[in-house]
């Protein structure tokens, strides 16, 4: 199974130079069912990780099984891991979180690939 867990935001920071993967703002969604009963699309996505608004604080450092639909295609029984939470100044009241995956590296490529695809078909 793959193994998730958060790095990073959307922004231009240091930490987000320090990224190893291209991000990518893409029709994705991923369900996360220990965190939002309605499925989630990430505010950015990429085969590291991808982060989202909630409304309800998740503890950093935390597992939750997750899916990620994207395309035809589902990746199942993975496991997301809370690596950060930050209050949504634009919108009180909610938090946006970061959720990294570790995956092998041939699921990791084959997941990079359907987001390079997707975007490709969407531009």
């Amino acid at each position: 199974p793959c193994t998730f867990s958060i790095t990073g935001d959307s922004s231009m920071t240091e930490e987000s130079i320090k990224r190893g993967f291209e991000r990518f703002t893409l029709p994705v969604i991923i369900e996360v069912p220990g965190i939002s009963d309605v499925p989630l699309v990430p505010e950015d996505i990429s085969a590291g990780g991808f982060s989202f608004i909630v409304d309800i604080r998740p503890e950093e450092n935390k597992e939750f099984d997750c899916t990620v639909m994207i395309l035809d295609h589902e990746f199942e029984g993975a496991q997301a891991l809370v690596k950060w939470v930050r209050e949504n100044s634009s919108d009180p009241g909610t938090w946006l979180i970061g959720l990294a995956f570790q995956m092998s590296g041939e699921e990791r490529e084959h997941f990079e690939t359907l987001l390079a695809k997707l975007l490709e078909e969407i531009s």
